[in-house]
């Protein structure tokens, strides 16, 4: 939806998602590089996400997650993005990362309603473990 807000169009389909990140990047004074989430796309069994950087498309997929737990997932994204570009010049690795955040969401039980992505999920390989309390 962001995409098609900046080039005032719809972006529904893969076909689209292709355009606007090449519409995206020329607007950029370097060409920079493009990122479009495609959890919004029609439903299908997989989130296709785009990678457009020097003429050049890559999709990233991933098995959909059927979970509330979504809840800063841009954000997140976003700051896994900088982190992971910075460490390895690896978008694809910053797309798995949230991927498997969102999958192990459900093990987290914080709050109510739509509940966080599991940040720690690498470092928490089995059963999430109870927080310690102060005596």
């Amino acid at each position: 939806p962001e995409a098609g807000d900046l080039l005032g169009r719809t972006v529904e389909t893969k076909d689209a998602m292709a355009e606007a990140a090449e519409a995206l990047s020329a607007m950029m004074k370097a060409g920079g590089a493009v990122l479009l989430k495609g959890g919004h796309l029609e439903a299908s069994s997989a989130a296709s996400d785009l990678f457009y950087s020097r003429g050049e498309t890559f999709w990233i997929e991933a098995p959909r997650t059927a979970t509330k737990n979504t809840h800063g997932t841009g954000c997140t994204l976003s700051s896994a993005l900088a982190a992971f570009l910075a460490r390895t010049d690896d978008a694809a690795e910053a797309v798995a990362y949230i991927a498997e955040g969102i999958a192990a969401a459900d093990n987290l039980s914080v709050g109510s309603g739509h509940g966080p992505v599991h940040h720690f999920v690498r470092l928490w390989q089995t059963e999430t473990p109870s927080l310690p309390r102060e005596s």
